[in-house]
């Protein structure tokens, strides 16, 4: 449903997989004096534009936002036909994004494939999300206020199931988070004193960066989970 830390959620569990791992798109709301506005559309290749907005026109549209249809069309569906990337991230399949036909049926298309695909979507059903949730009702997950926190992690933990030295690194991460003594938070960076020694984690561009050998190979490790944790903390 609306307001249950969707966007939150989405962004931990890009953290947690690795975002240079990720492609696709997420969607974030556009605030303007504390009110929502519009909703702005980001691609993990750098692009971004306005999804949908209230001053739009109303073609398209859903309550007071005008849908930028075209927008959509020509980034995101472009973005997803070229994803090399292991995990693909569609965030979200909502009421705004089903306006168009070619989503849908490349959405149908990609659950022929044997793409890691993580999705958000609306609770409240169309004709098409509800045959698409039945379809994929054995990896469905609902989000709600009690387990907005946890989800990541358990998302994290089902879509890298198979991979053991993954699981630990996230294991390893709920024991650094138990020991708050270990982090020190400065300015730009944060430090954790780690099983193996000092890393340092840095943030640019909406990517956690951090010293140890894992982070590497894999965008993420044990010590960018557990700030990801400790967000969730403080």
């Amino acid at each position: 449903m609306p307001n249950t830390g969707k966007s939150t959620a989405i962004m931990s569990l890009i953290d947690l997989l690795g975002r240079d791992r990720c492609g696709g798109f997420y969607t974030k709301e556009i605030l303007k004096d504390g009110q929502r506005v519009g909703f702005k559309t980001h691609t993990f290749s750098g692009k971004e534009f306005i999804l949908a907005h209230v001053d739009f026109p109303k073609e398209y549209a859903i309550e007071e936002f005008g849908v930028d249809l075209v927008s959509f069309e020509n980034i995101c569906i472009d973005e997803i036909l070229n994803c090399d990337k292991e995990y693909l991230i569609i965030d979200e399949i909502g009421s705004m994004q089903l306006y168009s036909e070619r989503f849908k049926k490349l959405l149908l298309d990609l659950h022929k494939s044997d793409r890691k695909i993580i999705a958000t979507i609306c609770m409240i059903d169309t004709d098409f999300t509800a045959v698409y949730k039945a379809i994929n009702k054995d990896n469905l997950y609902t989000l709600d206020l009690n387990n907005r926190d946890e989800m990541p992690f358990i998302l994290a933990e089902r879509i890298n199931r198979d991979d053991e030295l993954y699981l630990s690194k996230l294991k390893l991460s709920l024991l650094y988070n138990r020991e708050q003594d270990r982090f020190t938070y400065e300015d730009d960076k944060i430090i954790l004193r780690s099983t193996h020694g000092i890393r340092t984690i840095t943030k640019e561009n909406d990517t956690y960066h951090c010293t140890c050998d894992y982070y590497k190979d894999h965008g993420t490790c044990s010590h960018i989970m557990a700030v990801v944790r400790n967000r969730y903390n403080h």
